[in-house]
């Protein structure tokens, strides 16, 4: 019996070694396994987080351009309404100019633009009533001492314009008001003023 139970053993102690060799084989494979899933769910974890990284990079640049995009677009408005009033206010200072100095001006405007010298005069209700004729007696002076005809007219009639006046012949109107000079000049002079109000 004894050499039976040596061959037992022996067979047991063959059979243990190979399960354990068996199940040492399946835990190196495991843990092969275990590795190899760990690394690929660890590259698809940081491909995941640099593209989602990449993703809200781009989504927030593309916010920081729109906004400055608009940023810009309403200082351009802000600008653009300054000059537009910078001008607005060009005709009012015209209107509130002195009296003296408001005539002698629309005198020797309305001197200058005459073609034939016997034209009719319009003006605003209040410079009508206020200073028309002297500014059409200033302009026939100047025009007599030009050699030219000089008998300008006052209409009846006022026009619908700030300051100025407006100049009338067989159908022929020229248009002298403040409001047309400042946007003679705002056509000009519009890029000059936007440097002068921003630099």
């Amino acid at each position: 019996m004894k050499g039976t139970e040596k061959i037992i053993a022996h067979i047991e102690n063959d059979a243990k070694a190979q399960a354990q060799a068996i199940i040492d084989e399946a835990n190196r494979k495991a843990e092969e396994v275990r590795s190899a899933g760990e690394k690929a769910a660890q590259e698809a974890y940081d491909k995941l987080i640099r593209e989602g990284k990449a993703e809200c990079e781009a989504m927030l640049n593309r916010k920081i351009r729109m906004a400055e995009m608009e940023a810009k677009k309403e200082v351009l408005g802000a600008k653009q309404e300054r000059v537009v009033e910078t001008f607005a206010k060009s005709v009012s200072l015209i209107c509130e100019l002195p009296r003296e100095e408001y005539a002698e001006l629309f005198a020797k405007m309305a001197a200058k633009v005459s073609v034939s010298g016997t034209e009719k005069m319009y003006f605003c209700k209040n410079d009508k009533d206020e200073c028309g004729q002297r500014i059409a007696d200033r302009a026939n002076e100047l025009l007599a001492a030009q050699g030219k005809v000089g008998k300008l007219t006052v209409a009846e009639e006022a026009v619908n314009i700030c300051g100025g006046f407006v100049l009338i012949e067989n159908g022929i109107e020229l248009n002298c008001s403040a409001e047309m000079l400042v946007d003679r000049c705002h056509k000009n002079m519009v890029a000059e003023v936007a440097n002068a109000l921003f630099e």
